[in-house]
């Protein structure tokens, strides 16, 4: 969030929740990455793929702006749209006119589908042991 690194508040399932600061101008969904080609010699996929999100939801107690993989604001940091999820690519932008109209800290949910998606490196539990 405008270049600094919010872990989230609730991980339930595959849906990851963090809260947002007030005025905050820019949110990246952040993740580890690989190219599928990279780690499976039959994989054919050059993308950078980062995580397989199924629908982002932002609110507060007045508004809820809710999206599923299939909008079309998502787009940079954002592959294609696939049937069940939109791929990041470790770096998605999420679109800032979601972000204006949010007077206070907010939520954001990201939901994601069920991956077998091999990275190279673990997952960083937290930003001290990073």
């Amino acid at each position: 969030v405008d270049g600094a690194a919010i872990l989230p508040e609730a991980v339930e399932d595959r849906t990851y929740r963090f809260r947002i600061p007030a005025g905050s101008a820019s949110v990246v969904i952040a993740s580890r990455s690989v190219a599928p080609a990279e780690v499976d010699a039959q994989a054919r996929d050059q993308r950078r793929l980062g995580v397989p999100v199924e629908r982002i939801v932002l609110s507060d107690s007045d508004l809820r702006i809710e999206a599923g993989h299939n909008h079309p604001g998502l787009v940079a940091g954002f592959h294609a749209d696939e049937p069940t999820h939109r791929w990041t690519d470790g770096r998605a932008l999420l679109p800032e006119a979601w972000l204006r109209p949010f007077r206070g800290a907010f939520t954001l949910e990201v939901q994601l589908v069920p991956s077998d998606l091999p990275y190279r490196l673990p997952p960083v539990v937290s930003v001290a042991t990073a």
